[in-house]
């Protein structure tokens, strides 16, 4: 009785060999990483030189701490499937909300916005991680319609998806976040190969609403004025 070894159908030759594990991280990428940390240790370093009433090197050492932090983050995410997210994409869209929602709650005022929820040992800005999330959310909805990206209902639900979470953040005020988050928009619908006559429909209506802004504004700026034409004169 003769035996034959199972055949690997992957292999072009039939034959299973070992599989290659791959490096945690992509060496140049963990290389370029590494000198931006540096670099800014080094700023810091020089700018809080002097500061009255903190120690030297106190924003240095918490810097590098949270670099740390992040770098063993980031190698634990490296392993994850993150095509397994695209099931989550519900509750990440509604982590996103819920969080940005948090600290248009209870978060803490700086310089007029409220943007941070101040915790022990660092300040939790929703915003910042809500642009990872959109990411992951707009995308698994783009898989999602992959094969109805030329309908307009497909656009104009990612764009209202997107929008939802911009007009939270621009709530705050936080002004440079919301333009970060249509910058995602705009990149995702890019790379999914939305219709270019879909690009035009968008701004088209941004121009638009941007036009109403700035008349909007025009006009209140002249009812201010009307209504207390001594303030124009004491400046």
């Amino acid at each position: 009785m003769t035996t034959t070894a199972i055949q690997d159908p992957t292999q072009p030759d039939g034959i299973s060999r070992p599989r290659r594990r791959l490096p945690i991280f992509d060496p140049v990428l963990l290389l370029a990483v590494l000198g931006l940390c540096g670099a800014s240790l080094l700023t810091l370093r020089w700018a809080s030189t002097g500061d009255a009433g903190v120690s030297a090197g106190y924003y240095v050492s918490r810097q590098a701490t949270y670099f740390a932090v992040g770098i063993v983050l980031a190698a634990a995410l490296s392993r994850l499937d993150y095509s397994r997210l695209r099931e989550l994409k519900y509750g990440l869209y509604a982590s996103m909300i819920a969080a940005i929602l948090l600290v248009s709650l209870v978060g803490s005022v700086a310089r007029g916005s409220r943007r941070a929820v101040t915790l022990p040992f660092f300040s939790f800005q929703a915003s910042e991680v809500g642009k990872l999330l959109l990411v992951l959310a707009l995308s698994a909805f783009v898989v999602d319609r992959i094969r109805r990206l030329d309908e307009r209902e497909t656009t104009a639900r990612i764009v209202l998806a997107a929008l939802v979470p911009a007009a939270l953040v621009m709530a705050q005020p936080d002004l440079g976040s919301a333009l970060v988050y249509i910058v995602v928009l705009l990149a995702v619908l890019f790379t999914a190969g939305t219709s270019w006559r879909h690009f035009a429909g968008l701004f088209a209506i941004a121009a638009v609403a941007i036009g109403f802004v700035f008349v909007y504004l025009r006009r209140r700026q002249r009812a201010l004025a009307a209504a207390h034409p001594e303030g124009l004169t004491a400046a």
